[in-house]
C-alpha cells in the first residue's frame, strides 16, 4: 500500500519552505492534499486523526495538531474519508487565520 514519503515536522518544514509561482502539491494519503501557492497553504480533505488512519489502514503523515500554517481548509463532502472533524478542530485551533470551507 502506498504511503506519503514525508511526515511530521519534515513535511511541515518542506511546505513552509516552499514559495513557488506555480502551485505545489503534497499527498496526505487517500483523498487528502496540501496545496501551496506563493505563501498560501490550502488543505483539501485532510484526514489526519488516528481514527481516520485506522479506517483507511494507512499511517497518516502528520497530526492535525502540528498544522499551524493553514490558510484554507476544504472538506469536499461529508464522508469519513473527506471530512475528519478530529483533524479539522485541531487545525483550526492552531491555524488562527484559517478559513474552513465545507
Amino acid at each position: 500500500m502506498l504511503e506519503p514519503v514525508q511526515s511530521d515536522q519534515e513535511l511541515i518544514r518542506d511546505i513552509d519552505d516552499t514559495i513557488a509561482v506555480t502551485p505545489t502539491l503534497w499527498w496526505l494519503g487517500h483523498a487528502g492534499f496540501v496545496i501551496r501557492f506563493a505563501n498560501i497553504t490550502f488543505y483539501v480533505d485532510p484526514c489526519l486523526s488516528e481514527l481516520a488512519g485506522r479506517e483507511r489502514r494507512v499511517k497518516t503523515p502528520l497530526a492535525g495538531g502540528l498544522v499551524e500554517h493553514a490558510d484554507m481548509l476544504l472538506a469536499t463532502h461529508a464522508h469519513p474519508g473527506h471530512l475528519d472533524v478530529g483533524s479539522l478542530v485541531h487545525m483550526i485551533e492552531r491555524s488562527k487565520r484559517a478559513k474552513l470551507i465545507l
